[in-house]
């Protein structure tokens, strides 16, 4: 799948960080980065924190370790000023089964009309 696929890494054993005590979450943000790099002969710049959970803590080891974006499960889009290691992701799930309707989402054009839609529905329903 390396032809097609951009691995990253998701930790050694897909602990829940802010849990972790400090030694642990090292550990799981260093190896990782480490055996993906060593094993496989990846670049490895980016970590998708396990469950989404991370901590400020977890944020400084991974730019310890040499990585340059953290991808959390928060949804949404980025911009220019959105914190490289708090970058938010579109969701596709079992529901997403319709290769338009993700390239839809990914878009951003649902996002848009979804905030349309919700400022039409605040300016009618205040009408009223």
């Amino acid at each position: 799948m390396q032809p097609y696929v951009d691995f990253q890494s998701h930790t050694q054993f897909h602990p829940c960080l802010p849990q972790c005590n400090d030694s642990e979450a090292h550990n799981e943000i260093f190896n990782s980065k480490c055996f993906l790099e060593k094993e496989y002969g990846l670049t490895i710049n980016a970590i998708a924190y396990p469950n989404g959970d991370y901590s400020n803590r977890d944020i400084k080891l991974c730019i310890a370790a040499g990585y340059e974006f953290g991808l959390t499960t928060e949804p949404g889009f980025n911009t220019c000023n959105t914190d490289p290691f708090r970058l938010k992701r579109i969701g596709v799930n079992e529901k997403s089964n319709n290769i338009n309707e993700i390239i839809t989402q990914a878009s951003g054009i649902t996002g848009i009309i979804g905030c349309a839609l919700s400022r039409y529905l605040q300016r009618t329903n205040g009408i009223r």
